[in-house]
């Protein structure tokens, strides 16, 4: 069986930092997800990120550089949107980055995939309630869809709900991980 893996960058990184994740194995990763939805096939691991493209040789910039050099590993790196907010109080105005299309790229990218059948069963590493339609629209066209989360941080219950199952980052964390950081 095939499996894709659809990561919501920001999402997985955020869980990972909260986890107190230091260094993953990307490649080790894949395989453990993998094996966790019943493949034995990676068709492909799909990284998706709001990305600066003025900076591209920051540490951020050469991680997703890294990542692409991954066998079967895939970055969409989406351009930044801006949005000017201004303060109830002083009535000051402020520019500031923010993620735009990353969402609604990964969900198109899902389903025109599983219609094409390059997947038989696929795992999203997020738990944001905006993917449940497209996680319906997979179950439609006959595959499976996993959710992927560090804990249940982030992991939105209506979603788990739709998908066929959840796993759980933090069980695979001695199969992937190289360390992990002590408590502070």
């Amino acid at each position: 069986m095939k499996v894709a893996l659809f990561f919501d960058g920001s999402n997985f990184w955020i869980g990972k930092e909260s986890a107190r994740v230091a260094d993953i194995d990307y490649w080790k990763l894949a395989m453990w997800l993998v094996d966790q939805a019943g493949g034995k096939i990676l068709s492909g691991a799909h990284y998706y990120i709001g990305f600066d493209e003025e900076n591209p040789q920051s540490p951020f910039g050469r991680f997703l550089d890294f990542l692409e050099g991954q066998p079967g590993f895939f970055v969409h790196r989406l351009k930044f949107g801006v949005a000017t907010f201004t303060c109830p109080k002083c009535g000051e105005s402020r520019q500031t980055r923010i993620e735009k299309r990353v969402d609604t790229t990964i969900a198109v990218d899902m389903l025109r995939l599983a219609a094409v059948n390059a997947f038989d069963a696929l795992v999203l590493l997020s738990g944001d309630l905006d993917f449940a339609p497209a996680i319906d629209g997979v179950h439609s066209l006959g595959k499976r869809a996993y959710v992927a989360t560090w804990g249940k941080t982030g992991l939105s219950r209506d979603l788990r709900r739709i998908a066929f199952d959840h796993i759980d980052l933090l069980d695979g964390q001695s199969e992937f991980t190289r360390n992990t950081r002590p408590p502070s």
